[in-house]
């Protein structure tokens, strides 16, 4: 059905923009804090503290900035390209790639205009790197795609 295959692009297209939007606006707010500025979250769970990430995860490459920026286009072009171009993906997968490609670009946008990525989420009930929405997406999206496509279970009807 080619109307599905539209609407699910579609669908995509939308999350993937409001993703990226609120990813945008919240990382506008967190420039507020400043510098080493915080603001309590959820107390004994999280708070908002600004910091500057000019790697990868857990500022993994940090003296090669431009090799994040290469892999990272090059990985959102070939998740972009799974998810509209795609025919035989169900739109579970499609909206679990979404999530990822979200993410990703939300980061990359922030390599562009500042050479680093603004994070802000830090936990405070354990020891982890601080982090921010976009990233939540990556690893949700990441989740849901290998949940929805290595386990076993009953195959989808194709879009």
């Amino acid at each position: 059905m080619r109307w599905n295959r539209v609407r699910d692009r579609v669908l995509c297209a939308a999350l993937a923009a409001i993703l990226v939007g609120a990813d945008r606006l919240i990382k506008r707010w967190a420039l507020t804090l400043g510098e080493g500025g915080a603001r309590e979250g959820l107390a004994h769970v999280f708070r908002f503290s600004f910091a500057w990430n000019e790697g990868a995860a857990f500022s993994m490459l940090r003296s090669r900035p431009w090799l994040v920026v290469a892999v990272s286009a090059a990985v959102l072009l070939f998740v972009a390209g799974a998810v509209f171009l795609s025919r035989g993906l169900s739109l579970r997968v499609r909206l679990s790639l979404t999530l990822v490609l979200a993410g990703g670009l939300g980061n990359l946008i922030d390599r562009a205009l500042y050479g680093a990525v603004i994070d802000y989420i830090e936990l405070t009930f354990m020891t982890f790197p601080v982090f921010n929405f976009a990233d939540v997406c990556v690893t949700v999206g990441a989740a849901l795609f290998a949940l929805f496509t290595l386990l076993p279970g009953k195959r989808e009807a194709r879009a």
